[in-house]
């Protein structure tokens, strides 16, 4: 029995153009997003018939639960250029530097209209911080730097920036600055809860009337960057009402052509711990420059009010730190008395040119 010869060609068709490569991942210097970089054109995932928006584990390698806790609620992601596709995080991302990202299968490839091979088993990348790393601001305040007898010391750091969205950990720290025993006062700051506290207090029978110390706050964000502010309290061992001055300490916002403007803050002494009373709420408020630069120390300012210091225009020299303070004191009683500082860094403003004679 014979077989016929059966003659088969076969042609061998080779895609010449490569798929796409993830090259890259880096957070943008806001935090709020991160750039995934193409060694080439995409056709940004057009065989998908995704919208300009679209939740991004349509792309990338995880599920749709994977990339809500990494990226947070109601992130999306975005082709921005071929070669780029951005990710928007949502509220409550989770993701940090080093950890990897990959492209779904099949889901990417090259803009060449020849194309035909998708992304397929190719590596994933390691996500990499920001170009500017965000370090923290730490703006940290006390209720007083001088506090009364009876009252509490509250500090408070909620104010404090860079956190990227993300908790941060709040390291708390207190040193003596004289000869008392300190042990309640510092004993609080290793607390474990006041590790991941914005705010501590410390009520008033922990710290020794008469004595001075310092607390330390130190704040790291997701991005292992760190940086402190401290503040220096005193102990009174009289009743004081609480003086603050309001706004930024130091206050980096003034020039010498406007105006600098002031304003205390006060509360009347806690008298809950002393055999004492006051027949009048009124309180009488001076204030003084303690750095020198004015000839008189005592400051009238243009304010009617005493509670608010204003300086005119052409008070204050370009490039020159002042210290001002604010003493107050109960009109019923001038032996209770409170002060609080600030520092003032007076800037230098833009030039700005113009023509004389011009319309």
């Amino acid at each position: 029995l014979s077989t016929p010869s059966v003659n088969v060609t076969a042609r061998a068709v080779y895609d010449t153009t490569e798929p796409p490569v993830l090259v890259s991942a880096q957070f943008d210097d806001l935090l709020n997003s991160m750039w995934l970089k193409f060694d080439m054109d995409t056709d940004r995932a057009r065989t998908l018939g995704l919208a300009p928006l679209f939740k991004c584990h349509n792309v990338l390698e995880l599920t749709q639960a994977e990339a809500k806790v990494l990226f947070g609620d109601d992130s999306v992601c975005a082709f921005v250029k071929p070669d780029t596709l951005k990710v928007v995080f949502g509220n409550g991302a989770s993701i940090e530097p080093d950890q990897t990202i990959a492209v779904r299968n099949k889901a990417v490839r090259s803009a060449d209209a020849s194309a035909s091979l998708f992304m397929h088993d190719r590596a994933a990348v390691a996500v990499a911080g920001p170009a500017t790393p965000v370090v923290p601001g730490v703006k940290l305040s006390a209720s007083s730097s001088s506090v009364g007898v009876c009252d509490d010391l509250k500090l408070d750091a909620s104010k404090s920036t860079g956190s990227g969205g993300r908790s941060m950990v709040y390291a708390w720290s207190a040193a003596a600055l004289s000869s008392h025993d300190m042990k309640n006062v510092t004993a609080v700051t290793t607390k474990r809860e006041a590790v991941q506290s914005t705010s501590l207090c410390r009520p008033t029978a922990t710290m020794p009337q008469g004595s001075e110390f310092e607390v330390t706050l130190e704040v790291t964000n997701f991005l292992g960057e760190t940086s402190s502010s401290k503040v220096t309290i005193a102990k009174l061992g009289v009743a004081a009402p609480t003086i603050k001055v309001q706004g930024d300490n130091p206050l980096t916002t003034t020039t010498h052509s406007s105006i600098l403007t002031l304003a205390v803050t006060a509360e009347l002494p806690t008298l809950t711990c002393v055999d004492f009373s006051l027949a009048s709420a009124r309180m009488d408020f001076v204030w003084h420059d303690d750095s020198g630069h004015f000839t008189d120390a005592e400051l009238a300012g243009t304010s009617r009010n005493p509670r608010v210091l204003v300086l005119p225009v052409g008070s204050l020299a370009a490039s020159t730190d002042y210290d001002f303070r604010v003493v107050g004191t109960m009109v019923d009683d001038p032996s209770v008395t409170n002060e609080a500082s600030v520092a003032v860094q007076v800037g230098q403003q833009d030039l700005v040119a113009s023509i004389g004679g011009g319309a």
